[in-house]
Protein backbone atom coordinates (compact mmCIF):
# COMPACT_ATOMS: atom_id res chain seq x y z
CA UNK A 1 0.00 0.00 0.00
CA UNK A 2 0.77 3.43 -0.62
CA UNK A 3 1.48 5.05 2.11
CA UNK A 4 1.37 8.97 1.13
CA UNK A 5 3.19 10.22 4.79
CA UNK A 6 6.03 8.80 3.73
CA UNK A 7 6.05 7.70 0.02
CA UNK A 8 7.20 4.11 0.65
CA UNK A 9 4.98 1.26 -0.05
CA UNK A 10 4.59 -1.17 2.62
CA UNK A 11 2.30 -4.50 2.40
CA UNK A 12 0.04 -3.67 5.33
CA UNK A 13 -2.49 -6.75 6.43
CA UNK A 14 -6.39 -7.38 7.68
CA UNK A 15 -5.51 -6.48 11.56
CA UNK A 16 -3.87 -3.02 10.69
CA UNK A 17 -7.24 -2.18 8.84
CA UNK A 18 -8.88 -3.47 11.98
CA UNK A 19 -7.16 -1.56 14.46
CA UNK A 20 -7.10 1.48 12.39
CA UNK A 21 -11.19 0.90 12.18
CA UNK A 22 -11.26 0.73 16.40
CA UNK A 23 -9.29 3.90 16.27
CA UNK A 24 -11.34 5.85 13.83
CA UNK A 25 -14.15 4.81 15.68
CA UNK A 26 -12.95 5.56 18.94
CA UNK A 27 -11.79 9.11 18.20
CA UNK A 28 -8.48 8.61 18.60
CA UNK A 29 -6.95 11.62 17.55
CA UNK A 30 -3.83 11.96 15.07
CA UNK A 31 -1.85 14.72 16.82
CA UNK A 32 -2.12 12.42 20.18
CA UNK A 33 -0.75 10.20 22.91
CA UNK A 34 -0.19 6.71 22.47
CA UNK A 35 1.54 4.17 24.31
CA UNK A 36 2.40 0.61 22.61
CA UNK A 37 2.80 -2.23 24.79
CA UNK A 38 5.33 -5.30 23.62
CA UNK A 39 5.41 -3.97 19.71
CA UNK A 40 7.88 -6.99 18.91
CA UNK A 41 8.61 -7.35 15.23
CA UNK A 42 5.40 -6.80 13.44
CA UNK A 43 4.09 -3.05 12.99
CA UNK A 44 0.60 -4.05 12.93
CA UNK A 45 -0.24 -0.85 14.86
CA UNK A 46 2.18 1.31 13.30
CA UNK A 47 0.41 0.50 10.23
CA UNK A 48 -2.76 1.71 11.68
CA UNK A 49 -1.47 5.02 12.63
CA UNK A 50 -0.25 5.83 9.64
CA UNK A 51 -3.97 4.99 7.84
CA UNK A 52 -4.64 7.26 10.86
CA UNK A 53 -1.68 9.81 9.84
CA UNK A 54 -0.52 9.83 12.84
CA UNK A 55 1.87 12.76 13.57
CA UNK A 56 1.74 12.71 18.11
CA UNK A 57 3.78 11.26 20.54
CA UNK A 58 4.01 7.41 21.01
CA UNK A 59 5.79 5.58 23.42
CA UNK A 60 7.20 1.74 22.68
CA UNK A 61 7.18 -0.26 25.72
CA UNK A 62 9.55 -3.43 25.32
CA UNK A 63 11.82 -5.59 27.12
CA UNK A 64 13.63 -7.49 24.68
CA UNK A 65 16.62 -4.99 23.27
CA UNK A 66 16.69 -6.74 20.04
CA UNK A 67 13.04 -5.87 19.07
CA UNK A 68 12.96 -2.53 20.83
CA UNK A 69 15.67 -1.41 18.37
CA UNK A 70 14.14 -3.35 15.65
CA UNK A 71 10.68 -1.78 16.12
CA UNK A 72 12.06 1.63 17.03
CA UNK A 73 13.71 1.83 13.42
CA UNK A 74 10.59 0.74 11.86
CA UNK A 75 8.45 3.01 13.24
CA UNK A 76 9.88 6.20 13.13
CA UNK A 77 10.13 5.19 9.37
CA UNK A 78 6.63 4.63 8.47
CA UNK A 79 5.75 7.32 10.78
CA UNK A 80 7.83 9.98 9.95
CA UNK A 81 5.53 12.75 11.27
CA UNK A 82 5.25 11.07 14.69
CA UNK A 83 7.75 11.37 17.57
CA UNK A 84 8.24 8.19 18.86
CA UNK A 85 10.47 6.69 21.77
CA UNK A 86 11.39 3.11 23.22
CA UNK A 87 11.25 2.46 26.81
CA UNK A 88 13.47 -0.98 26.93
CA UNK A 89 11.57 -2.37 29.87
CA UNK A 90 8.82 -5.10 30.88
CA UNK A 91 5.43 -3.25 31.76
CA UNK A 92 5.41 -3.42 35.53
CA UNK A 93 8.97 -1.56 35.90
CA UNK A 94 7.89 1.08 33.34
CA UNK A 95 7.99 4.62 35.78
CA UNK A 96 4.91 6.78 35.25
CA UNK A 97 5.76 10.16 34.90
CA UNK A 98 9.27 9.96 33.79
CA UNK A 99 9.29 6.85 31.12
CA UNK A 100 5.77 7.81 30.08
CA UNK A 101 3.27 10.67 30.69
CA UNK A 102 -0.23 10.19 32.74
CA UNK A 103 -3.81 10.32 30.85
CA UNK A 104 -2.46 9.65 27.39
CA UNK A 105 -5.40 8.81 24.32
CA UNK A 106 -4.68 5.28 24.02
CA UNK A 107 -2.78 2.44 25.87
CA UNK A 108 -2.96 -0.30 23.57
CA UNK A 109 -1.44 -3.16 22.28
CA UNK A 110 -1.49 -6.36 19.65
CA UNK A 111 -1.59 -10.06 20.63
CA UNK A 112 0.48 -9.27 24.17
CA UNK A 113 -1.24 -11.52 26.54
CA UNK A 114 0.28 -15.30 25.75
CA UNK A 115 4.09 -13.53 25.32
CA UNK A 116 3.40 -11.96 28.73
CA UNK A 117 2.40 -15.31 30.11
CA UNK A 118 5.78 -16.78 29.16
CA UNK A 119 7.96 -13.97 30.18
CA UNK A 120 6.47 -13.84 33.42
CA UNK A 121 7.20 -17.81 33.43
CA UNK A 122 11.08 -17.56 31.93
CA UNK A 123 11.99 -13.98 32.83
CA UNK A 124 14.08 -13.98 29.91
CA UNK A 125 13.18 -11.17 27.53
CA UNK A 126 15.20 -12.06 24.86
CA UNK A 127 13.48 -15.14 24.49
CA UNK A 128 11.16 -13.82 21.57
CA UNK A 129 13.76 -12.41 19.58
CA UNK A 130 15.43 -15.89 19.56
CA UNK A 131 11.97 -17.52 18.99
CA UNK A 132 11.10 -15.00 16.01
CA UNK A 133 13.30 -16.96 13.83
CA UNK A 134 11.76 -20.33 14.23
CA UNK A 135 9.06 -19.31 12.32
CA UNK A 136 6.50 -21.81 12.65
CA UNK A 137 8.83 -24.94 12.95
CA UNK A 138 9.39 -25.02 16.75
CA UNK A 139 13.52 -26.08 17.77
CA UNK A 140 14.37 -28.88 19.67
CA UNK A 141 15.55 -26.31 22.24
CA UNK A 142 12.35 -24.25 22.20
CA UNK A 143 10.55 -27.43 22.70
CA UNK A 144 12.07 -28.80 25.97
CA UNK A 145 11.75 -25.40 27.17
CA UNK A 146 8.35 -25.35 26.55
CA UNK A 147 7.74 -29.11 27.97
CA UNK A 148 9.10 -27.86 31.52
CA UNK A 149 6.13 -25.48 31.68
CA UNK A 150 3.47 -27.31 34.30
CA UNK A 151 -0.42 -26.37 33.98
CA UNK A 152 0.58 -25.01 37.36
CA UNK A 153 3.52 -22.43 35.72
CA UNK A 154 0.51 -21.00 33.34
CA UNK A 155 -1.86 -20.13 36.05
CA UNK A 156 0.79 -18.35 38.21
CA UNK A 157 1.84 -16.80 34.86
CA UNK A 158 -1.62 -15.69 33.68
CA UNK A 159 -2.72 -13.99 37.41
CA UNK A 160 0.73 -12.20 37.29
CA UNK A 161 -0.14 -10.88 33.61
CA UNK A 162 -3.54 -9.96 34.68
CA UNK A 163 -2.60 -7.68 37.74
CA UNK A 164 0.26 -6.03 35.49
CA UNK A 165 -2.30 -4.98 33.08
CA UNK A 166 -4.89 -3.69 35.80
CA UNK A 167 -1.96 -1.85 37.81
CA UNK A 168 -0.86 -0.58 34.34
CA UNK A 169 -4.32 1.32 33.76
CA UNK A 170 -5.06 2.17 36.56
CA UNK A 171 -1.76 4.46 36.59
CA UNK A 172 -1.56 5.22 33.28
CA UNK A 173 -5.01 6.85 33.27
CA UNK A 174 -5.58 6.73 29.57
CA UNK A 175 -8.30 7.83 27.80
CA UNK A 176 -8.63 4.13 25.94
CA UNK A 177 -7.53 0.81 26.80
CA UNK A 178 -7.58 -1.56 23.39
CA UNK A 179 -5.71 -5.16 23.42
CA UNK A 180 -6.07 -7.73 20.74
CA UNK A 181 -5.97 -11.67 21.55
CA UNK A 182 -7.18 -13.41 18.44
CA UNK A 183 -6.36 -17.81 17.85
CA UNK A 184 -2.97 -17.10 16.18
CA UNK A 185 -1.88 -19.44 13.92
CA UNK A 186 1.42 -19.92 14.27
CA UNK A 187 0.97 -20.81 17.93
CA UNK A 188 -1.42 -23.46 16.50
CA UNK A 189 0.87 -24.91 14.19
CA UNK A 190 3.72 -24.82 16.45
CA UNK A 191 1.06 -27.13 18.82
CA UNK A 192 1.75 -24.71 21.71
CA UNK A 193 -2.00 -25.01 22.82
CA UNK A 194 -1.63 -24.20 26.38
CA UNK A 195 0.63 -20.67 25.47
CA UNK A 196 -2.66 -20.08 23.50
CA UNK A 197 -5.08 -20.35 26.15
CA UNK A 198 -2.96 -18.82 28.75
CA UNK A 199 -3.59 -15.75 26.34
CA UNK A 200 -7.45 -16.10 26.14
CA UNK A 201 -7.81 -16.61 29.92
CA UNK A 202 -5.95 -13.36 30.32
CA UNK A 203 -8.33 -11.72 28.05
CA UNK A 204 -11.01 -12.98 29.06
CA UNK A 205 -10.00 -12.21 32.57
CA UNK A 206 -9.75 -8.75 31.74
CA UNK A 207 -12.75 -8.12 29.82
CA UNK A 208 -14.76 -9.32 33.13
CA UNK A 209 -12.88 -7.12 35.70
CA UNK A 210 -13.51 -4.16 32.85
CA UNK A 211 -17.37 -5.24 31.76
CA UNK A 212 -18.56 -1.62 32.98
CA UNK A 213 -15.85 -0.16 30.44
CA UNK A 214 -16.37 -2.20 27.35
CA UNK A 215 -17.29 -0.93 24.09
CA UNK A 216 -17.74 -4.21 22.04
CA UNK A 217 -18.21 -3.97 18.52
CA UNK A 218 -17.79 -6.59 15.87
CA UNK A 219 -15.90 -6.17 12.17
CA UNK A 220 -17.49 -8.95 10.33
CA UNK A 221 -16.27 -7.60 6.72
CA UNK A 222 -12.69 -8.77 8.73
CA UNK A 223 -13.24 -12.19 9.32
CA UNK A 224 -13.15 -13.65 12.24
CA UNK A 225 -10.35 -11.72 14.07
CA UNK A 226 -12.71 -8.45 13.57
CA UNK A 227 -14.90 -10.33 16.19
CA UNK A 228 -15.25 -8.34 19.56
CA UNK A 229 -14.73 -11.90 22.00
CA UNK A 230 -11.27 -11.48 20.24
CA UNK A 231 -10.55 -7.52 21.39
CA UNK A 232 -11.11 -5.38 24.75
CA UNK A 233 -11.77 -2.09 24.51
CA UNK A 234 -11.98 0.12 27.65
CA UNK A 235 -13.19 3.59 27.43
CA UNK A 236 -13.46 5.59 30.46
CA UNK A 237 -14.38 8.56 28.58
CA UNK A 238 -17.93 7.36 28.36
CA UNK A 239 -20.33 9.20 30.84
CA UNK A 240 -21.25 5.97 32.03
CA UNK A 241 -17.90 5.48 33.74
CA UNK A 242 -17.54 6.38 37.11
CA UNK A 243 -14.11 8.73 37.77
CA UNK A 244 -12.90 6.86 40.74
CA UNK A 245 -13.15 3.20 39.02
CA UNK A 246 -9.81 3.34 37.57
CA UNK A 247 -8.17 4.50 40.94
CA UNK A 248 -9.31 1.68 42.81
CA UNK A 249 -7.52 -1.06 40.85
CA UNK A 250 -4.48 -3.05 42.60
Amino acid sequence: MDNKNNKQVYNIGPVSYIWHKIFVDNNIPAGGAVIEVAPGHEPKICHALSLLRFKGCLFLIEPDAVAAAHALSAYRRILPDACVWAIVKPLQDVRVGMDVPVGVDALVASHPFDDMVIAAILKRPSFFSEEMKERVIISASSHALYDTMRDGDYTVGTIKTVAVWKKCVSRLKPNLFIASQYPSRTLYLKKLLKRQSSGFAVLAQLKKFYKDFLVERDYPTFGFKGESRWWIVVDKRSSKLVPTGFSTLA
